[in-house]
């Protein structure tokens, strides 16, 4: 058991001096090395600052790397595909398939989840040649969701739908919350460091299917090192 602790405790001070470098490191933009690399995810914390975040990573060479996140910076793409358990309330979905006014006339066969904030439109997308039995589009908040049939608010309108038995439920959004140990994850972007880099552009590809939180409120992170103390942010000037 003491040995246990010494360990962790060890991992967490090499981690908190990891989050340190970033904090530390004045360089600008264009002084940094520009570097690629991919492997798998193993852990994501808090960073150093209000909107960052660290990923931990293993490259393909098995050695432990480390993202810093600038949310609203970094250009972040998840993708993958989830389990209908995974579904629940004020999520966002997609779909396309003739209506009958407010109802989808076919079960849904493939439903993809997607943030409003990456640039898809919310509401519902009739075809243009006014054709009524041709399919619409309908993205927006999932509402409620019991045995299969749903209804999703989309930009004032309540449709209904019902999920086809072997839906297929797709993923692709900028929550790079969402990954977990294993994932493929790939990254271009400046290196701080050996093993220390700051991320311009991430694509995480899901290993498994998104299943269902054991508490829908929370969204468990899946490292347990607790965040450094406040430190000064790293400055980041365009090249």
């Amino acid at each position: 058991m003491r040995d246990r602790r010494i360990q962790w405790f060890a991992v967490a001070a090499l981690l908190t001096m990891a989050s340190a470098a970033f904090a530390q490191d004045e360089r600008p933009a264009r002084e940094l090395q520009p570097v690629q690399v991919g492997g798998a995810i193993t852990g994501w914390r808090p960073g150093p600052g209000q909107n960052s975040a660290l990923i931990e990573m293993t490259d393909a060479a098995k050695q432990p790397v480390l993202i810093k996140v600038d949310v609203g910076r970094t250009r972040v793409k998840l993708s993958g595909e989830a389990l209908v358990e995974f579904l629940r309330p004020g999520m966002y979905v997609r779909f396309s398939g003739p209506l009958n006014r407010n109802t989808a006339r076919q079960p849904v066969e493939e439903l993809q989840l997607f943030l409003p904030t990456d640039g898809y439109e919310v509401g519902v997308m009739l075809d243009p040649s006014g054709d009524r039995n041709a399919p619409a589009v309908v993205a927006g908040q999932l509402k409620t969701l019991k045995s299969g049939k749903l209804t999703v608010a989309a930009d004032g309108k309540q449709i209904k739908a019902e999920l086809a038995p072997e839906v297929k439920i797709t993923v692709e959004m900028s929550d790079f919350t969402l990954a977990r140990p294993g994932d493929a994850i790939r990254v271009i972007g400046r290196q701080v460091e050996p093993g220390k880099v700051i991320g311009d552009e991430i694509e995480i590809t899901l290993a498994e299917p998104l299943k269902a939180l054991e508490d829908p409120k929370k969204k468990p992170r899946v490292s347990r090192a607790k965040k450094p103390a406040a430190v000064a942010e790293p400055t980041e000037e365009t090249p």
